[in-house]
């Protein structure tokens, strides 16, 4: 057995642990030594097995133990070439920064690196075997297919629909995607897309429940790689206007055009982004009204709960070309089965649809209350909030938006209630979540 120290250098320019990309690298480098077991040993006692120890040649291992640039740790190796093995890795795990962001130049200083220590090396089972040279010799003459690889931080949830395009843009540029992600239950998922599995995309993705601000390491190979991943970047990046595109659209989802004017989409979104790399869109409600959809009865105004209702989901008729009659059907029937008044005086009606809108909201302001619910509670605000079925962990997001503004406002209700006008009440509206962001 062959023990050394080293420092794991594997900053890159949106990430400051080793993801996915340098650990297959170092993966492919140990799995060259079928002799040797490796070990990346972190020196804490107090550690969790799978954190305390990493097995080099396990993908999943690696990206479970979390090495962040700038720890030490112990590189362990036995068997056959375990010290030119364990020198090579040490070698490997110092040189990684950068690589994600200049796959080819890393690659090349490291195997100038360990051509240069193998130069010096002495190890007495070189003497009985030629692996070591055939590794050395290898690396800069493989034919490995070109790869684009970078990590986003996506702005919305993974909805069923945002996330079926992803094997239609891999399809139209004839690659392979891999996406991977850390799922706080889950683990370490990755999956791959591409012509081996047909371009299908595992089921198993819908029910991981993927939540905004999970950071998801993109690669792409194929003669198109970096096209196709500059076009899965710009939709991951704006998630959440991609999904509400796609439900806006009329034409089948799966049309390559409408994957061609998705992507064109994406990427006008990404030239007019300008937040700082690697934070994300605040989530906001007052983002979701406009004047037409909010609505202020005047006092002495007599309207009935059924009457209500009517109001609030006639804009989204207009704006999302539903069916009204349908509409409060499906309002109505979530009513029975679960009236929701949010706080006192303020009532939320739901219900999920098929496919759009992703989320939409109204707003009716009712100063002689409305009895609403079950034990006819009088209500002088009421909110209508429809979202798509595949949506459902986005909607609840947005009613924990709302809680937390009225939570912050305590007054917001009362201000609100007294608005004088549409735009009056969206302003009362955006100053609350623009004050509660700076607290």
């Amino acid at each position: 057995m062959h023990r050394i120290r080293s420092k794991i250098k594997c900053i890159e320019k949106d990430a400051k642990s080793l993801h996915m990309r340098p650990a297959s690298f170092v993966v492919r480098f140990c799995t060259q030594f079928p002799k040797t077991e490796f070990k990346i040993l972190r020196t804490s006692a107090a550690l969790p097995p799978h954190l305390a120890a990493a097995n080099p040649k396990s993908l999943l291992s690696l990206l479970a133990s979390a090495f962040q640039h700038g720890e030490t740790v112990v590189v362990q190796a036995s068997g056959e070439l375990e010290i030119m093995g364990c020198r090579f890795l040490r070698i490997i795990l110092q040189n990684l920064s950068g690589y994600a962001d200049n796959i080819k130049k890393t690659q090349t200083k490291i195997f100038r690196r360990i051509d240069r220590a193998f130069e010096r090396l002495r190890d007495p089972d070189l003497i009985e075997s030629s692996a070591a040279t055939a590794f050395v010799k290898r690396p800069t003459t493989s034919a490995k297919p070109p790869e684009s690889s970078s990590v986003v931080i996506i702005d919305d949830n993974l909805h069923r629909l945002s996330l079926a395009t992803l094997p239609l843009i891999t399809k139209q540029f004839a690659g392979t995607l891999q996406i991977g992600f850390d799922h706080p239950v889950l683990g370490v998922r990755m999956f791959t897309i591409g012509k081996d599995n047909g371009f299908h995309l595992d089921d198993q993705i819908f029910a991981a429940d993927v939540v905004a601000g999970t950071r998801i390491t993109v690669n792409t190979s194929g003669r198109y790689h970096q096209q196709a991943h500059d076009a899965v970047r710009a939709v991951l990046l704006n998630l959440r206007q991609c999904d509400a595109w796609l439900r806006a659209q009329d034409t089948a989802l799966d049309h390559p055009a409408t994957i061609a004017r998705l992507i064109e989409f994406a990427k006008r979104m990404t030239l007019l982004d300008v937040r700082p790399s690697g934070s994300t869109k605040t989530l906001s409600i007052v983002s979701l009204l406009s004047p037409n959809r909010v609505f202020i009865n005047a006092p002495g105004h007599i309207l009935y709960k059924n009457d209500v209702l009517y109001q609030l989901a006639a804009p989204h008729e207009v704006d999302f070309h539903l069916s009204i009659e349908d509409l409060l059907a499906r309002v109505q029937e979530s009513e029975r089965k679960e009236p929701m008044i949010l706080r006192e005086g303020f009532a939320i009606s739901h219900t999920a649809l098929p496919r759009r809108p992703r989320i939409a909201f109204s707003f009716g302001v009712y100063p002689d209350g409305i009895l609403w619910g079950l034990d006819d509670k009088r209500v002088s605000l009421v909110a209508m909030s429809l979202f798509a079925e595949d949506c459902y962990g986005t909607w609840r997001a947005h009613l924990r938006q709302i809680a937390r503004v009225f939570h912050a406002t305590p007054d917001l209700q009362q201000r609100l209630v007294a608005s004088t006008s549409p735009q009056e009440f969206i302003d009362c509206f955006r100053l609350a979540e623009m004050q509660m962001q700076n607290m």
